[in-house]
């Protein structure tokens, strides 16, 4: 299995406070890249990068865990 990474983050001035998609791709440099940029932009609080298979319901249900695990930040 391949591995694919995707960026995700916060907005701040979200609703739920939870993690959402930014961006992915199957090369981890090109996600870092868009990470820096993300950061120097600073839309996006808490950005994190998640590794998972490329499938959408992997990717969802990693998301899911974490945005589930710290439940006072929802």
């Amino acid at each position: 299995m391949k591995s694919y990474y995707t960026l995700i983050g916060i907005h701040p001035d979200g609703k739920s406070g939870e993690f959402e998609i930014l961006f992915g791709d199957y090369n981890r440099e090109v996600v870092e890249e868009e990470k820096m940029s993300e950061h120097d932009s600073e839309e996006f609080d808490a950005l994190n990068i998640i590794t998972t298979s490329p499938d959408q319901k992997d990717i969802d249900a990693k998301i899911l865990e974490l945005n589930t695990a710290n439940p006072e930040r929802n």
